[in-house]
């Protein structure tokens, strides 16, 4: 392994190949600047028939890359981090990374790591990774990035936690903790969850989530994901509101297409005792719109389930709470057609969907 000492400082100019060898690392103590831009940006790969190891960003150290590419990385067993047993090609742990521009790609390791670091993330690209990546118990920032074909697009399920992201925990800074924001993505084509959140403190806004073999947004263990303003399609299951007690808010979002559209409940024999909620929402074009059901109890959870002001097609829902009946037909714009149900109820050239009172 190669190290930067932490009173030292490296930095890659733009349009710099970096070769590394076999199983190889490069430890951060110190600083990383890698300047690339996108008409020359920087390129780090393996030298050889093996993969290389992965950049490691260690207590107090800190990296800001732009436009830099990172492909064939994660081949370090040694150094396997997560519940996918794989080293991250980049690690941030204690750490701080800024990255702009540029991605991961082709690696057999997950592309990223976090344990305890500030992530941020924009504008960049990951695919055919193990995982898109493991965050725990950090403050991740993602905005206009894209996680395609994870691990592959083989369509071979291994059942070996694949996700798009799983994030875990948060980060507690001065007693107050954290929260995590993945805005304005992608996630398409996958063999796991899209995202899978673990006891963490996230908000989803303005992502498309489309062609995962399990969740869209899968949530366990405790605190809250909110999921705004996103499409969710062609999963098994669209949100998971999963074992133990997590608190489940879908606002202002489509989903379609998927086995199962809003769940309570999941696979496991576990307990489940949080909440799933939805406003706003239209869940229609699933074979099961709304589903309550928990392995453990063979039936429901009576009054774990809150559905205001959407479209759910279902008797059960259907005209409670300010919900609409019947499925909706979109126009070419993607607003609700005239003569849909609900077409009245929301469509102003911005708005789409229909939306409680304030």
């Amino acid at each position: 392994a190669t190290t930067i000492a932490a009173a030292a400082a490296l930095s890659i100019a733009a349009g710099t190949r970096v070769l590394i060898d076999d199983r190889v690392s490069l430890t951060v103590l110190g600083t990383l600047r890698a300047s690339g831009s996108p008409a020359d940006p920087i390129v780090i790969s393996r030298a050889g028939e093996a993969p290389w190891g992965g950049l490691r960003l260690l207590a107090g150290a800190s990296a800001e890359l732009d436009d830099t590419w990172f492909l064939a990385g994660g081949g370090d067993a040694s150094l396997a981090f997560g519940h996918s047993s794989s080293q991250p090609v980049i690690h941030a742990e204690g750490a701080t990374l800024a990255m702009t521009g540029g991605g991961v790609l082709d690696s057999p390791g997950k592309a990223f790591g976090g344990a305890g670091a500030e992530l941020e993330l924009e504008g960049i690209l990951v695919s055919r990774c193990d995982t898109g990546g493991q965050i725990e118990a950090s403050r991740t920032t993602i905005g206009t990035s894209y996680f395609l074909e994870i691990p592959d697009a083989d369509g071979v399920i291994d059942d070996d936690d694949n996700d798009g992201l799983y994030v875990s925990g948060v980060l507690v800074t001065d007693g107050v903790e954290q929260p995590s924001v993945i805005r304005d993505s992608v996630f398409a084509v996958g063999e796991d969850d899209a995202i899978d959140h673990h006891d963490a403190l996230l908000r989803v806004e303005r992502v498309w989530i489309q062609g995962f073999a399990h969740e869209g947004v899968a949530a366990s263990v405790g605190r809250t994901v909110t999921v705004v303003d996103s499409v969710i399609s062609d999963c098994d299951q669209g949100v998971e509101a999963g074992y133990g007690s997590p608190t489940v808010v879908v606002e202002h979002t489509l989903i379609s297409g998927c086995e199962h559209g809003l769940r309570y409940g999941d696979g496991y024999d576990w307990e489940v005792a949080g909440s799933l909620t939805a406003t706003g929402t239209v869940a229609a074009g699933n074979p099961r719109n709304v589903w309550n059901w928990v392995n453990v109890l063979g039936g429901p959870v009576e009054g774990a389930i809150t559905i205001q002001c959407s479209m759910v097609d279902d008797p059960a829902w259907d005209g409670q709470d300010g919900n609409l009946a019947g499925t909706p037909t979109w126009d070419g714009d993607g607003c609700l057609a005239a003569g849909s149900p609900g077409a009245a109820a929301a469509c102003d050239g911005d708005d789409v969907g229909p939306r409680c009172p304030p």
